[in-house]
């Protein structure tokens, strides 16, 4: 019997079947159970396997192993058994949208640069396809928008084993040499491929394909795509989102990134008033110091660490104290930069860290972090450190 002599193969459209149970094992605290024929399509390739029902019984999974294909159920099914199986059609269906979606991103990447599909996995959330070259977003979307013109020519997908001469004859996508049969899957103008999946009749089932991200990943790019209800749903969300953003920002739909730049830019523009004004106040407060004290402990408003580093640094230059901490409240965090020439401060930072809900660490001489405390009660604690330092 020819390897791809099965229900799956011979109609990737049968939802339901009937056969009789050729084996029953236990499996990892379940049972497997091999069917003389089967409609369900068992892990490999990147494709998951099927779900569904053997006689009103769930199937969990379906796998290849050693040779046969097995179903994965909670209760053992007799040897001889005749067995009425339902497939998960729905999940099915997808996963053929996606394989067939991923066929053709797949042939025409390697149409137009010439890189090969070096890893593919059907996810919850999408179809990951690792490339062994690299390629920039404009490239990605003159790939995508050829896709969907191939989709809405409704083209043809066809499947078959071609004999040795002919195989041989055939200019065909896979990742390792292959022997005996092979299943050869074409997507006319997009893809000719070695493959062992399940697939759809017609480009056109398709409905759309959408790439949805980029990266680069080991020597070449991982790209992100999602077809048919995956990404209809994918775009109704992004809608979504555009139209929150433009009620948010007052503009037009196809205007939100420049509403959000000039936002961007305004915010930008303020936080540099903001640091002006913050240095100007550190400046004010460092003059109005005098010398004499042991330690000081200041605060400034919308500071970052830099400035507050550079803040407590120079109270120590201005006055010759031995230490000081310099705090910035917002929203009930203070960021702190604490700097000492006599206290061991990253042996204290931990207790202070435990004390005042903080997170942060350093060197003995300076340390830097967040403290999620009130300014009073960080003053409280740091005053008691420098008062008696150890304790």
């Amino acid at each position: 019997m020819s390897e791809f002599d099965t229900i799956f193969y011979r109609d990737a459209y049968c939802r339901e079947f009937d056969s009789v149970v050729k084996t029953c094992t236990p499996f990892k605290k379940k049972y497997a159970v091999e069917l003389e024929d089967t409609a369900f399509y068992p892990e490999g390739g990147g494709q998951p396997g099927d779900t569904g029902t053997l006689n009103d019984q769930k199937v969990e999974d379906t796998r290849k192993s050693d040779g046969r294909i097995i179903h994965i159920v909670s209760d053992p099914i007799t040897e001889g058994t005749p067995v009425h199986g339902v497939i998960d059609w729905e999940r099915r269906f997808d996963h053929m949208v996606m394989h067939t979606g991923e066929h053709m991103v797949s042939g025409l990447i390697h149409q137009t640069f010439g890189y090969d599909n070096v890893g593919f996995h059907m996810g919850e959330d999408a179809v990951t396809i690792d490339f062994n070259g690299s390629m920039d977003w404009d490239a990605c979307m003159r790939v995508e928008a050829k896709a969907n013109e191939l989709v809405r020519r409704n083209l043809p997908v066809s499947a078959g084993i071609p004999d040795e001469k002919e195989l041989a004859r055939m200019d065909y996508r896979s990742k390792k040499e292959l022997h005996g049969e092979v299943r050869i899957v074409t997507v006319p103008e997009a893809d000719v491929c070695a493959c062992c999946g399940t697939h759809l009749k017609s480009t056109g089932e398709i409905g759309y394909v959408k790439l949805i991200s980029l990266a680069n990943h080991r020597d070449g790019v991982r790209i992100e795509m999602l077809a048919g209800k995956r990404a209809e749903e994918f775009m109704r969300k992004v809608m979504d989102q555009n139209l929150r953003i433009s009620h948010l920002l007052s503009a037009r739909v196809l205007e939100t990134s420049d509403a959000v730049e000039r936002l961007l830019n305004g915010y930008q523009n303020a936080k540099r008033s903001l640091r002006i004004a913050a240095e100007e106040s550190m400046k004010e407060k460092i003059a109005s110091l005098v010398p004499g004290e042991r330690y000081y402990i200041a605060f400034a408003p919308n500071a970052d660490h830099e400035m507050l580093r550079y803040f407590a640094n120079a109270i120590l230059q201005k006055t010759g104290a031995e230490s000081a901490a310099a705090f910035s409240e917002e929203d009930g965090e203070c960021r702190y930069v604490i700097v000492s020439e006599t206290v061991d401060l990253r042996k204290e930072i931990r207790g202070l860290n435990q004390e005042l809900n903080g997170r942060g660490g350093g060197s003995p001489q300076l340390v830097q972090g967040v403290f999620r405390a009130d300014s009073d009660t960080v003053y409280e604690t740091v005053n008691a450190l420098f008062q008696d330092p150890g304790k």
